[in-house]
């Protein structure tokens, strides 16, 4: 991959910022979340690519923390943690607390995490899965177009393989360098992929707020 196009595709997370910069006093808070972190994302790439010849790692770290955080905040705006608000309390603590104990217990803040993302990226993927079965399971004919519906298909294609590609560095060291190289390099285009994706679904976004209770 030339230098170029790493930077291309990391720098796509400029779509879905743009895009919530336009739209962000034109739809309802209870987005605000997803729009924080779509900014907060782009203001990582570009620090990263100021910093490319210096470490990075404690803002990468920091990065994930808030985007683990931020999503679940997502999640419990759509209402799937109405009813049991002490679970989306126990999750924002559990991040906090595997946080502290990966970067700062047991590594250095400034390298990089790796049980962590598994941990934060497998549950996103079963809290999509869960706003999916709602989704589907309802009687709308519009639910392709619902903007949850589109996040949540991004989520899931990116936080698989996301945990899948992690998990493989940690425990795929029989596997040839090449091989795994191959499998690290698949995760740019797919993070781009998900951006345009995002960037469809603020699109969609309207001032009136369906929730996933009203389904």
């Amino acid at each position: 991959m030339t230098y170029e196009l790493a930077v291309a595709l990391s720098f796509s997370i400029l779509i879905p910022a743009l895009f919530g910069l336009l739209k962000v006093f034109r739809i309802n808070r209870a987005w605000l979340p997803f729009i924080i972190i779509m900014w907060l994302g782009l203001v990582t790439e570009f620090i990263a690519w100021q910093r490319m010849y210096r470490p990075n790692g404690i803002y990468n770290n920091v990065y994930v923390l808030l985007e683990a955080g931020f999503f679940t905040w997502q999640f419990y705006n759509w209402g799937i943690y109405k009813k049991k608000r002490w679970l989306f309390a126990g999750l924002l603590i559990s991040y906090l607390v595997f946080w502290i104990i990966e970067c700062i217990i047991f590594k250095k803040i400034d390298s990089g995490t790796t049980y962590f993302r598994i941990y934060y990226s497998f549950l996103i993927v079963l809290m999509s899965i869960n706003c999916y079965s709602i989704l589907l399971n309802s009687s709308r004919t519009e639910v392709f177009l619902d903007p949850i519906f589109i996040i949540c298909t991004a989520f899931i294609i990116y936080f698989t393989l996301k945990t899948i590609t992690v998990s493989f560095g940690i425990y795929g060291t029989e596997a040839s360098y090449a091989f795994r190289q191959k499998i690290a390099f698949i995760m740019p285009y797919i993070n781009a992929f998900c951006n345009v994706i995002y960037g469809v679904a603020i699109l969609c976004m309207k001032r009136k707020y369906r929730s996933l209770e009203q389904y």
